[in-house]
């Protein structure tokens, strides 16, 4: 998969899909979320769609309103028009599973989904129970004992202290391949304590350029070698994703730490779930 036609930046899929755009911060993983950035200057530029979705915080930097906003059905039907097979993140400038997201809304996207189903569609959250909920149901009214292996469904894990919880939400719901995002990764975390996934996407916090890479928290490099290592013994597929802009144990040349001449060369693998 490592050879596709690249629509993005971000190294494990090669197209977006924002039906929806606009969030509210949830974790600590949140601080630094891109896509308040992105948002904040599209809006700057007057980008209808992301209106109103974010303010400046007291620390001059943008930050979430808590409004979505819904695209057009032209873009409810996008992934139609992309003839070629493609990897899509869904929602990169949202969370599908955000309280403010109709059920009915979330469930209209998972039948696009099933209608173009030559892609694969990478669902990412980091509201993990509203997730099972509404997945669980709609594989009930579907009559499926799982989603196709077509949808991928991962969450979000950057500490111990949000990994239980969300890990065994994943676990808990009709999802046929799961998997992790390990990014940004502010601690060592023990996945083998927790039921097995089977990709793990590892990353070190960034921010984007025009801001101080000093905001980004620090990413040790031997946290993703154990998860490497965990992943080799337990049988997933690892990802690395970058190391961040401010890496311990590694040296970056790049802002982000996100070029493949960034990572260590035994860390060099982006491997996906068969």
């Amino acid at each position: 998969m490592s050879n596709f036609n690249k629509k993005t930046n971000i190294s494990w899929a090669n197209r977006t899909w924002n039906v929806i755009a606009g969030c509210e911060k949830v974790s600590p993983a949140c601080k630094n979320c891109y896509a308040m950035f992105v948002g904040n200057e599209a809006e700057s530029k007057g980008v209808a769609k992301y209106k109103g979705l974010t303010t400046i915080a007291t620390n001059g930097k943008p930050i979430w309103t808590g409004k979505v906003n819904i695209a057009g059905e032209k873009l409810f039907n996008e992934p139609k028009r992309w003839k070629e097979s493609s990897i899509i993140f869904v929602n990169s400038m949202s969370d599908l599973f955000y309280e403010e997201v109709p059920k009915d809304l979330v469930f209209k996207i998972l039948d696009k989904m099933l209608s173009y189903n030559w892609h694969k569609y990478l669902v990412l959250t980091k509201r993990s129970e509203r997730m099972k909920t509404l997945v669980n149901e709609y594989c009930e009214l579907k009559g499926f004992d799982k989603l196709p292996d077509f949808i991928w469904l991962g969450v979000s894990v950057e500490n111990e202290k949000v990994a239980e919880k969300r890990i065994n939400d994943l676990n808990e719901t009709k999802s046929s391949i799961s998997f992790i995002s390990a990014e940004p990764l502010l601690e060592e975390v023990d996945f083998s304590k927790y039921p097995i996934m089977d990709w793990y996407i590892v990353g070190g916090e960034s921010v984007e350029i025009g801001y101080d890479p000093k905001d980004a928290r620090p990413f040790n490099v031997d946290w993703a070698r154990k998860i490497r290592d965990f992943c080799k013994d337990s049988g997933a597929a690892f990802h690395m994703k970058q190391i961040g802009c401010n890496p311990i144990g590694a040296i970056k040349t790049n802002f982000k730490g996100d070029k493949l001449e960034d990572i260590p060369e035994d860390l060099l693998i982006r491997e996906y779930p068969n």
